[in-house]
């Protein structure tokens, strides 16, 4: 299955990343060639299975896999680069003081932006033609930034050194509506809603500020008190919300509150 790996190294870090084809593996290398470490053969920590078509059928689907959960599923191959870019930026940032740095699912739509627990994200890779109908993309890492004084979700530039020629000349996959999966660019997107997985019923902003706090990658950083008070800074003009149920489910109830 896998046909070549590479090891790349990302600020203190070494990550092995395998390609199911030859072809893969060397346009990674050019997109990432100022991490590429030779001589080194680290683990597989990333996968890049590119699925092979057969016949007249639609494109099928690629899958970029952390460890063996899914966290990208596209019909382009380019977006599943630039997702491995933007997973690997993650280990090059430093924890920060002045932002609240989440380790969650962040959905952008045409409005607003929406907060999920992490571990839902290999639901919704199952469904990305029905998030992309509704205008919703997924942003990569798995760590993003909030400002809590504008309660906006800022999507930055991956700390990683990337070809941008190289990456360009990854094949972008289909272009029909509803096959091309992108990727979010960097900019502020206003935070419409923070979802939590549970029982149905309300849950108040206090409650909210309460299981946030648990997803804070800079919580240390910043200190229980500051974290607290930036996230109350956040929930008041954020209302949190309660999700469930089948993917399908979820991703109708997570666009609706990324709508706002």
């Amino acid at each position: 299955m896998w046909a070549a790996s590479s090891t790349f190294r990302v600020g203190a870090y070494a990550f092995g990343v395998r390609s199911s084809t030859a072809e893969m593996d060397a346009a990674l290398r050019a997109v990432l060639a100022a991490h590429v470490l030779d001589g080194v053969a680290a683990p597989a920590n990333y996968s890049m299975l590119l699925a092979e078509r057969h016949g007249r059928g639609p494109e099928p689907l690629h899958l970029l896999y952390r460890g063996h959960a899914p966290v990208v599923r596209s019909r382009s191959p380019r977006r599943l680069v630039e997702g491995l870019v933007a997973n690997l930026g993650r280990w090059g940032a430093r924890r920060r003081d002045d932002v609240l740095q989440v380790e969650a699912l962040a959905l952008v739509g045409p409005t607003g932006a929406v907060l999920a627990p992490p571990r839902l994200r290999a639901d919704l890779a199952r469904l990305p033609r029905r998030l992309a109908r509704a205008g919703i993309v997924a942003a990569d890492g798995p760590v993003v930034t909030v400002d809590p004084e504008t309660a906006e979700l800022v999507v930055e530039e991956p700390e990683v050194r990337v070809d941008g020629a190289a990456l360009a000349a990854v094949d972008a996959g289909p272009g029909r509506a509803g096959d091309r999966e992108e990727s979010v660019a960097p900019g502020r997107y206003r935070l419409s809603g923070w979802a939590f997985v549970g029982d149905p019923g309300q849950l108040t902003r206090a409650g909210g500020v309460v299981r946030a706090a648990g997803w804070l990658w800079n919580f240390e950083t910043l200190g229980a008190a500051r974290a607290l008070e930036s996230l109350g800074r956040v929930f008041r003009k954020v209302t949190p919300a309660v999700v469930g149920g089948r993917p399908h489910v979820l991703a109708d109830q997570l666009t609706g509150l990324a709508r706002g």
